[in-house]
């Protein structure tokens, strides 16, 4: 099913997140970028001039908790910078933002940096160094375990090790055993209740928060370090490759339109099931496939089958300037819940034959893009945001197009985020535009 991206929805969303914000834990990496523009690249051996150098703040996870910050969401970082001028100047960035950097460390290594060279035709070349980003260790994770396990929405991403990310979780996901279950929040059978998450008070009710994982870039990981994600945010580059590391997606490397069916045999091999018990599919999802081509090209079929592999409650395939695809279990879609249930509770979802999926297109919003650098981090960190807040998957999907889009239009990454407020002016003036046009 396709959903043209409502104004008037997306301005009640971010309304939602601004008036009742929620508290989102972003863990992961914080960077500087250091960026030389040249006519052409050098050969090796080779020295060429820069017309220009500039150094600004940088990765994944902390512009995801920039974009967040500037949504509404009340923002926490938890990681590691170096004793040096650049930690300081990436720290700074971040409190300006109004992001808690109370759970970032210093140590006596460099801070994560990333060198760029951009050429006359605007290709580019980087060489990254994790520098203190790698000695986050358990222990700080412990240490950050108040705001891991206060927050609504906990972010992760693989721009830091997967271990970092595996012990997040963990820590994140031990809020459960932090407050213990009431009656009110037990069924009769002593089974958790579904809660619906539409808004501040029954964020009161969360025993453990919402962990959302960019799996970007795609690496390789032993599936039982991701126990506990809800929901995971990728681009179509890395849905293919994550359909193929779970063996069911033979995709190849050209745009979505060339894009193969995928090979249903392999998930089954997977998971153990026959192939008529794989996840079926609803019929707003089923239609959006048939009216779009999704099914043709292998982008919704992968989809939906990775959310019944990893157990998921919803996954986000985000498509630049197309908009995103959002695909959730049945269970979460149709009963408003975006609480995670614990852990002994999920252990259906990693059974296909246990999940239907409902799949919705959200069509991107038109701009005069000028520079797209941070936009899928603007994505993520407007989601948590969101969802932070209250808000289902699918409003914060909408509301995260329309953020991207915007950021688009400006040049760098966390420079280029707007703040609620801007955001809300934007959303005025677009919907006077639109009013006049009809």
């Amino acid at each position: 099913m396709k959903s043209n991206l409502d104004l008037t929805k997306v301005k009640e969303t971010l309304t939602s997140v601004v008036s009742s914000p929620g508290k989102v834990t972003v863990v992961g990496s914080l960077n500087v970028d250091l960026t030389a523009r040249v006519e052409e690249f050098p050969a090796p051996g080779e020295t060429v001039p820069a017309a220009d150098l500039t150094y600004v703040p940088g990765g994944k996870s902390s512009n995801q908790a920039v974009a967040a910050s500037k949504s509404g969401a009340n923002v926490a970082m938890v990681g590691a910078v170096g004793h040096d001028a650049y930690g300081s100047f990436v720290q700074r960035s971040l409190e300006d933002a109004g992001v808690d950097t109370s759970k970032v460390v210093a140590r006596d290594l460099p801070t994560g940096t990333a060198l760029i060279t951009v050429n006359a035709a605007g290709e580019n070349t980087i060489v990254y160094s994790a520098g203190a980003n790698r000695s986050v260790s358990r222990a700080d994770m412990q240490a950050a375990a108040d705001v891991l396990q206060s927050a609504d929405v906990v972010a992760v991403g693989f721009e830091s090790p997967a271990s970092m990310v595996a012990t997040a979780i963990d820590v994140a996901r031990s809020a459960s055993d932090a407050n213990t279950e009431t009656s009110a929040n037990v069924d009769q059978n002593n089974q958790p209740r579904n809660h619906r998450n539409n808004g501040g008070e029954a964020r009161g009710t969360r025993r453990s928060p919402q962990i959302i994982l960019n799996y970007s870039p795609i690496i390789d990981v032993n599936p039982g370090r991701l126990i506990g994600v809800d929901i995971v945010v990728v681009n179509e580059v890395e849905l293919r490759a994550l359909g193929e590391r779970y063996g069911f997606a033979q995709l190849p490397t050209q745009g979505r339109g060339g894009l193969a069916n995928v090979a249903g045999s392999k998930i089954d091999e997977h998971v153990g099931a026959k192939p008529e018990d794989a996840p079926t599919v609803r019929d707003s999802a089923s239609s959006m496939a048939k009216e779009d081509g999704a099914d043709e090209n292998g982008l919704f079929t992968t989809a939906t089958r990775l959310v019944a592999a990893m157990g998921l409650r919803g996954l986000i395939v985000t498509l630049g300037p197309e908009g995103c695809f959002v695909v959730e279990s049945e269970d979460s879609a149709e009963s408003g819940d975006v609480n995670p249930t614990s852990d002994a509770d999920r252990s259906d979802r990693v059974n296909p034959t246990a999940l239907t999926t409902n799949g919705v297109y959200v069509q991107g919003y038109p701009v005069d893009a000028v520079d797209s650098t941070g936009c899928g981090d603007c994505f993520m960190g407007t989601v948590a945001a969101s969802i932070a807040s209250g808000r289902n998957l699918l409003d914060s999907a909408g509301l995260a197009t329309f953020v991207a889009s915007r950021a688009a239009t400006k040049q760098g990454a966390q420079s280029s985020y707007s703040s609620a407020d801007e955001l809300a002016d934007q959303l005025k003036h677009d919907q006077a535009n639109q009013q006049t046009r009809s």
